[in-house]
């Protein structure tokens, strides 16, 4: 895992190939994906980007999102490369984010996901997170534009 490099933003990008996965992944309409929409995110001083390489090949992408008044990081953006999925990236990437959010002195990390993004909940769960009850997820989707399922770092895996 490496800081993202922001040459690198197209080819990124390009790894949300339909308006669904644009819409799981960045939130965003598919025609608004282009390089200034990853400078006006990491613009925010609390997000840190990487990338995961695989045999020296740009294979993931995430985001670890600092929050300081809850001493707490929440995992973000994350995507792998398409010819990537289904091989395990996703895990080992969200595995490296975790390490990197306790790296930076938060015990308590977040993620969350699309309800229709089945291989992302897979993912997150193979990776060592569970579900957030009820109550947390109405209280963590208060502010969002649409409901999310919230998972929360255990180290279960």
């Amino acid at each position: 895992m490496r800081p993202f490099d922001e040459a690198r933003a197209s080819e990124v990008l390009g790894w949300a190939r339909t308006p669904e996965e644009a819409q799981q992944w960045a939130s965003v309409p598919f025609l608004r994906l282009r390089p200034s929409l990853l400078r006006e995110w990491h613009a925010d001083p609390d997000v840190t980007p990487y990338v995961g390489l695989l045999a020296g090949e740009l294979s993931a992408y995430g985001e670890v999102w600092d929050d300081h008044e809850q001493n707490e990081a929440e995992l973000g953006r994350i995507i792998v490369a398409p010819r990537r999925r289904g091989f395990g990236v996703g895990r080992r990437f969200v595995s490296l984010l975790v390490a990197e959010a306790g790296a930076r002195g938060f015990s308590r990390v977040w993620v969350r996901a699309a309800h229709g993004n089945a291989a992302a909940r897979s993912c997150y769960r193979a990776a060592g997170f569970v579900r957030g009850t009820p109550a947390q997820e109405d209280e963590l989707n208060l502010d969002q534009e649409r409901p999310y399922v919230w998972m929360r770092y255990t180290g279960d895996a």
